[in-house]
Formats: C-alpha cells, sequence, structure tokens
C-alpha cells in the first residue's frame, strides 16, 4: 500500500496480508493487512530467542537433523540399487564382450549399455556429492548457539534488504492468529546451515 509524507513526498508502507484474504477474498479472513515492520520485528526476537533458549535451538537442531538423516536414507537407498544396476550391466557387457559376435544387435545392445553405465555412474556421483552437502548440515548444539549469539550484531549492520533475504533462509511460514493476535514462526530446519554460514560470512 502506498502513503503520503506529511512534507507531501511519497513514501512506501509494506504490509502482509492474509494468503487466503488474496486467494478468495476479504471476507475468508478475519485479519485485516497487518503492518512489515511489526511483523518483522517479531521474527526477529524469535530468532534471538534461538540464541538464549538452549532448549529450543536444541530442538529446531533435532528436527534439521531428522530431515537430513531422512533423505540421506533415500540417496543411501538409490545409490544401492545403481550399484546393482551398474553391476548387472558390467557384467552383461563383459559377457556380450567375451562371446565375439559382431552383429547390429550386439552392437546396438553395447551402445545401450555403455550407455546406461555412464548414466548410472553420474547419477553415483550427483549422490555422492549430495551425501557430503547433507552431512555437513548436521550442526552441533554449541556451534549454532555461538552464530547465534552473534546474531544481533550482524543484524544491526545490514540494510533491509540483506535483512530480509537473511531471514529468508530461516525462516519457512509466519503464522498470524487474529482471535488473540499472536504471531508464531515456523524455522526452516533444512537451511539452518546456510543460515549459520551467512551469518558467519556477514560478521567476518
Amino acid at each position: 500500500m502506498r502513503g503520503l509524507h506529511p512534507q507531501g513526498r511519497r513514501t512506501y508502507r509494506r504490509y502482509y496480508r492474509c494468503i487466503e484474504a488474496i486467494k478468495s477474498g476479504a471476507a475468508h479472513c478475519p485479519s485485516k493487512t497487518l503492518p512489515a515492520l511489526e511483523i518483522e520485528r517479531v521474527v526477529v526476537e524469535e530468532v534471538r530467542r534461538l540464541a538464549e533458549d538452549r532448549e529450543r535451538l536444541t530442538r529446531v537442531l533435532a528436527d534439521a537433523e531428522r530431515l537430513v538423516a531422512g533423505e540421506l536414507g533415500e540417496l543411501r537407498k538409490e545409490r544401492s540399487g545403481l550399484a546393482r544396476d551398474l553391476e548387472r550391466h558390467h557384467a552383461e557387457l563383459g559377457r556380450l564382450a567375451q562371446s565375439g559376435i559382431t552383429s547390429a544387435d550386439v552392437a546396438l545392445r553395447i551402445a545401450d549399455l555403455n550407455e546406461r553405465i555412464a548414466q548410472g555412474e553420474a547419477r553415483t556421483q550427483e549422490l555422492n556429492a549430495r551425501s557430503v552437502e547433507l552431512e555437513r548440515q548436521v550442526i552441533e548444539p554449541d556451534e549454532a548457539a555461538e552464530v547465534f549469539a552473534g546474531f544481533d550484531a550482524v543484524w544491526s549492520n545490514l540494510i533491509p534488504r540483506e535483512q530480509a533475504r537473511l531471514l529468508k533462509l530461516l525462516i519457512e511460514v509466519v503464522h498470524y492468529d487474529a482471535a488473540n493476535s499472536s504471531v508464531a514462526v515456523t524455522f526452516r530446519p533444512s537451511s539452518i546451515r546456510a543460515f549459520m554460514e551467512r551469518v558467519k560470512t556477514e560478521a567476518a
């Protein structure tokens, strides 16, 4: 929404609107538009609380670790299947090479097997790289507590656009309860490491 500065200059104020109101109309949401500054102030306080509330920080990290463990399990399953496929393809390729048969059908099959092997090996490398990346996301509470403790110093030196970008890394959704005018923040467990790295970079 746009407002008017007392001296006649234009000034812009940001607001948050209810998703249901945006999708279906104002009648479908009891909440009015909310000043972005007020909401963001609450969100920042929630981030600060992670530095002060060790138990809560540990819960957030545990949620992140569960997500990582789940994805690692899926990667291991896919990698195991690829290993079996590659073993089978290599075995068949070896048999065809030893057979001495040089028909067009055999040549086509050999080409197909080589392509499948190349694709399987490339995918295996992707899975290995992703596994290493995920394993890096497992965070010790002491490390997280140290980074979050320095959040205020970093935050105060960022321009609004950089502040918004930093919060977007960490915050998944902000819930506003119109009935009791309360705000609840859901953190994005999968981005805790990225958030911490960003804070470290800004603090350097």
